[in-house]
């Protein structure tokens, strides 16, 4: 439970802004109503996507329950991007939960 009381204050509180890369294909979204050429630079606003509330109802509100993994399977896997997802994702992201579970046991 631990961990799901220190992801909670981490979708008002992110530690990276903006996620940027490249798109290496075009995209369309929505039926042409957005057209992305290859090689577009696109940004993606993580605080947009955390304090969405179609993924998190009252996203300003602690609700440690809403990580369980029951919940958390409901949920697009990229809608919480505190730490980024996938190969490029921040290495200190393991080290800083199991400092944070070592830091609650000791004190």
């Amino acid at each position: 439970m631990i961990g799901k009381c220190f992801d909670s204050p981490l979708l008002t509180m992110q530690i990276a802004f903006v996620n940027s890369f490249c798109k290496l294909n075009s995209f369309i979204l929505a039926d042409d109503e957005l057209n992305l050429p290859e090689g577009t630079n696109v940004g993606i606003f993580i605080p947009g996507i955390h304090r969405n509330p179609e993924y998190y109802p009252d996203p300003h509100e602690f609700k440690p329950d809403r990580f369980l993994p029951e919940n958390c399977r409901k949920r697009h896997p990229y809608s919480y991007l505190a730490f980024s997802l996938g190969v490029r994702n921040c290495v200190g992201s393991f080290i800083i939960k199991i400092m944070t579970l070592h830091l609650s046991q000791t004190h």
